[in-house]
Parts: structure tokens; sequence; C-alpha cells
């Protein structure tokens, strides 16, 4: 197992990213649960990750307070482990560490998922994530609003793979050619989340993200595919 893909340190009031991915050996297709502990004071992150039977990436992200301090004693590290059954068996292995964990200054953008109707509530914090339902051969929308601190260009956040660390089988659809994009002058954009008809019952937190301030991550999303 190999955490990596985490730029380090992160903005006031922000997230960015990061992936955990496997190195599957004797056969084991089964999922595969990554735990991440001991996170500083002030921080937060997507916890725990799953891998899912027959795939090898997960993605997380880690999360600062708008107040969050610079770690004490030097600690600017949290504590990863990969856990899973084998023939009966539970397996632990340690997972190296998510390092570089500091607040960085107040990103130029920040970016939240929120309901496709009404009005931002706390549950779309970096603290409570917000929650959808989707069953298979379903298709759902939610909005992504951007908050511009300086920054005017437009923002994209990549194409059917945006919807970072969604199930496999569910993905952001009717994007079109130039994918998820809030383009100069406009603040947000609704989108679409299609989840294939033979998609299992199923619960992932996943997040967009946009290649802006070297990745910044919207607040964390908690999707739950459900049967009707």
């Amino acid at each position: 197992m190999k955490l990596a893909g985490f730029s380090a340190g992160v903005p006031k009031g922000a997230g960015r990213e990061f992936n955990v991915t496997a190195q599957r050996q004797d056969n084991y297709s089964g999922p595969i649960r990554v735990d991440i502990s001991d996170v500083p004071k002030g921080f937060h992150v997507t916890t725990p990750l799953v891998i899912e039977r027959g795939q090898i990436r997960a993605f997380g992200a880690i999360y600062a307070d708008a107040d969050a301090p610079m770690p004490g004693n030097g600690k600017i590290l949290a504590k990863v482990s990969a856990n899973a059954t084998i023939n009966g068996k539970a397996v632990r292995h340690p997972v190296n560490d998510l390092t570089n964990i500091k607040p960085l200054a107040k990103p130029k953008l920040l970016i939240m998922v929120v309901p496709a109707k009404g009005q931002p509530t706390q549950d779309s914090s970096n603290t409570k994530p917000l929650e959808l339902v989707i069953a298979p051969g379903e298709t759902i929308s939610a909005r992504v609003i951007i908050k511009r601190n300086e920054f005017k260009g437009r923002v994209s956040f990549g194409n059917h793979d945006s919807g970072r660390n969604l199930p496999h089988g569910v993905y952001v659809d009717n994007i079109g050619l130039s994918g998820l994009l809030i383009v100069e002058g406009q603040n947000e954009r609704e989108f679409f989340i299609a989840a294939d008809k033979w998609v299992p019952e199923i619960t992932r937190r996943f997040h967009l993200r946009t290649t802006t301030e070297k990745g910044i991550t919207s607040n964390p999303i908690i999707l739950h595919v459900r049967k009707k």
C-alpha cells in the first residue's frame, strides 16, 4: 500500500486531495479499508477510505479549519493503516504516513457542493459531510458553488472523473466536451451524478477537485447507493 498525491500543506478553510494505492497479492481481490488516525488539531480527513473489490485505488481529502494552528511539537503527520479480511483472518498493514500537514494562507478559491435546491446548510461544511442518496439506474443532481477570492478565471473539475472517489459504476454525467466547468463571471453550476443499474448498495465519501491553487477540493460528500 502507498499513500501519495498530497501537496504539502492545506490552505485554511479548504481541502487538498491524496490517494492510496494497493498492490494486490496472492489473488486477493476483496475490499481494503484504509484508516487514518492521529490527525493534528484543526484538521479533518476522510476516513475510513475503502478500496472496492477488484479496484486498486481510493481518493481522500484533508481539510484545514479557517483558524487551524500550526501543529505543535513538530507533529505534522497522521498515521495510516490498511485492513482486510483474507481467508477469514483479519490482516493489518502499515502505510506510509500522511505527512507535511500544516496550514497555509487562505486560498484564492473556495469550493462547496450543496443540494440541487435550497440554500447551503451546515451539513455542507468540512466537518459534517453533505449526504446524497441515489438508486441504481438513477441520475440525481447537486450544485457546486465557488467563492472567488481575487480569482477571476474559469474553474475546471475534470470530466467523467470529476467525482473523486465515487463508487465503481457511478460518475458525473451530462457534462459535455468541456467537462464540469464554471466559466469566468459565474460562481455556480448544477451537475449530475448517474449510477449504472448494476451498482450494488454501497456508501462512499467523495469530493470535487480543481487544479487551481495546486488542487483545491470541495467539502466532503457522502453518497449512499440504495435500491428503491
